[in-house]
């Protein structure tokens, strides 16, 4: 499952690199079928950000439970966070996932981060949330991104964005 995954995540970035170039990253996501129109001055949910990197790496599940306290099973959130946190995208927060609050920069770079697979590279830097802030730098996640507080749609969009044009990292 992780190599069909992995190869579909590869292929939406190559067929993707030659696109995402322009600063307006969320017109571009939209094109991909990733972003859906949502005011881009707004914050972006962590329910959002989960949706948007369902959509990204292919992923449509549906799951019969739901390991998070505070999603409820067989809702789109519940159903995101069930695929990412299978993968070792997410791991949650004290049992919740909190999907309508605001997501951090630091925290969606950490899921960027965990899909790209580079989670040796973060933990290597000092783990969460640091060496994630470090790792999402050096490979180039956070250009064109606000780096400190919550994000905006816009903001995660160019994370994304960037996260597309990122090298994936060989699980094997």
């Amino acid at each position: 499952m992780k190599k069909i995954i992995t190869l579909l995540f590869a292929a939406m970035l190559c067929l993707s690199a030659v696109a995402y170039a322009s600063d307006n990253a969320a017109k571009e996501l939209a094109a991909f079928g990733i972003f859906s129109g949502e005011d881009t001055s707004a914050p972006l949910t962590r329910e959002e950000a989960a949706l948007w990197l369902c959509r990204a790496m292919g992923l449509d599940s549906e799951y019969d439970r739901c390991i998070f306290a505070d999603t409820e099973t067989g809702s789109r959130a519940a159903n995101a966070a069930m695929a990412l946190w299978e993968l070792g995208v997410i791991s949650g927060d004290g049992g919740n996932f909190r999907p309508g609050q605001t997501i951090s920069y630091t925290e969606f770079a950490a899921m960027l981060v965990n899909a790209l697979n580079y989670r040796d590279m973060a933990t290597a830097y000092g783990g969460y949330p640091a060496g994630y802030v470090r790792a999402a730098g050096r490979l180039g996640l956070l250009k064109g991104a606000a780096t400190a507080g919550k994000l905006t749609v816009a903001q995660g969009a160019r994370m994304l964005a960037n996260a597309l044009d990122t090298k994936l990292l060989d699980s094997d």
